[in-house]
């Protein structure tokens, strides 16, 4: 009777063991597949990120190309405006001391 009594003990033990090694099992599947949605997600997050850094990176390239050639015009137009008074001041010099010649 006693040995019936551990007998029984022991299968109504190794089925508990056996169910809630399945349970563990199911939530290790499903924590796997949680953590690899994650992971997905964290990969597709990163790859988005960096496609917007580099249309931002692009545009600010834009950006300084733009700046920069808007100074180079800058400092064309302020030397084209110097040079044409320099020679609108040697045209007036001239004429000035031509007048001086003329007069003296």
């Amino acid at each position: 009777v006693e040995a019936d009594n551990v007998e029984t003990k022991m299968t109504k033990l190794a089925a508990t063991q056996a169910t809630h090694s399945a349970q563990i099992q199911t939530r290790i599947a499903a924590m796997v597949v949680a953590v690899a949605k994650s992971q997905d997600a964290s990969d597709l997050a990163l790859e988005t990120m960096n496609h917007g850094l580099v249309g931002v990176e692009t545009q600010l390239n834009a950006t300084h190309r733009l700046q920069r050639q808007e100074q180079i015009d800058d400092s064309a137009r302020i030397r084209s405006k110097i040079n044409e008074g320099l020679t609108g001041l040697r045209a007036n010099m001239s004429i000035t001391l031509s007048d001086l010649a003329t007069s003296t």
